[in-house]
Parts: structure tokens; sequence; C-alpha cells
């Protein structure tokens, strides 16, 4: 039994220190020295004092997770991670792989621009008052289909590509 800011400590150096604040009324571990705090259980539970509501579990060769207000936000999988709910970044985000996007829409703020290409050879955005497809890089912009249709409004057709025909150019439709 310890009383209030009674320091337990381990090992020659002080290099562990467990110990009650009652300044702060926090609990302390330390880990002094730059050692290294190491938990090791192979099903790790961390939550309130009543234990009904989640803040991190992670299971031996399984997920890790973590929870806000008891609802699962982020886990571990065996392909990578899934996110539930909105995802935000200061910063980039980096893939070396495929992007695959399920969702009904991706919104981009203006002057937001979606990159493609090592060096970020074409750019798609809109700033608060254009909309821009720009290619910067080497070669070619090309834009391929069946049937291309450039159109001023939904209903009105601009010029029309058709696969193997014609191109038309309108006026006024």
């Amino acid at each position: 039994y310890f009383t209030d800011n009674v320091k337990a400590e381990f090992g020659s150096s002080s290099d562990f220190k467990i110990r009650h604040n009652s300044t702060t009324n926090a609990n302390e571990i330390a880990s002094a020295n730059s050692r290294q705090l190491q938990i090791t259980q192979d099903n790790l539970f961390i939550g309130n004092e009543a234990a009904t509501e989640t803040f991190i579990s992670a299971v031996a060769n399984g997920a890790v997770e973590l929870y806000y207000d008891n609802s699962k936000k982020f886990e571990t999988t065996t392909n990578g991670v899934t996110v539930t709910g909105s995802f935000t970044t200061t910063g980039n985000i980096n893939s070396g792989g495929h992007v695959y996007v399920t969702v009904k829409s991706v919104k981009y703020a203006d002057n937001v621009k979606a990159k493609f290409g090592t060096s970020s050879d074409l750019e798609i955005y809109h700033d608060a008052s254009n909309s821009y497809i720009k290619d910067g890089g080497t070669g070619s912009l090309f834009v391929q289909g069946s049937n291309i249709y450039i159109q001023s409004s939904v209903s009105k057709t601009a010029i029309l590509c058709q696969d193997s025909a014609s191109v038309d150019l309108y006026y006024n439709a």
C-alpha cells in the first residue's frame, strides 16, 4: 500500500516508476532513461474505469481497433485498414497502389486539385469561378470513348465525335 505521491521505483537507475500524483490527480507510469515501455498481452483492452466503454482493443494475430465514444472508427485488417466515418488529413495521401473509391461522390473544395502522374502532369480542379482540366506534362492529352460529347450544358451539344463516323459541330444545339 502506497500513500499519495509515493513512487514505486524499479531498476538500478530507477528506470521504471509508478505513482499516484495527488496534485494533478493522475496515475503515472513512467519509463525513464529512454527505456522502452513494453506491455505484452495477447488480448489488450483499454477502456473506461467500469470496463463498459472501449477506447483501444488489440488481439494477437488480429485487429487493432480504435474507438470514439465506444464506436469503432479505425481498425487494422488483413488487407490494410478500415476507417468508419469521415477521414480528414492536413497532409498528403500517398498510395503505392490503386485507390478505389466506393462512395457516391468525392468532393473537393475550391482550388483543390486532383493530380495525376508522377510529376502531377494532369490536374482537374475548380476555382471559385471556373473548372479546369489541365495537361501540363509531356505528351498529348487524349479523350477516348465510343461517342464523345462536348456540351455547353446538359442539353446542348457543341461537339459530337462519333466512333468510326463523323465529327459534328453544333451552334446553339
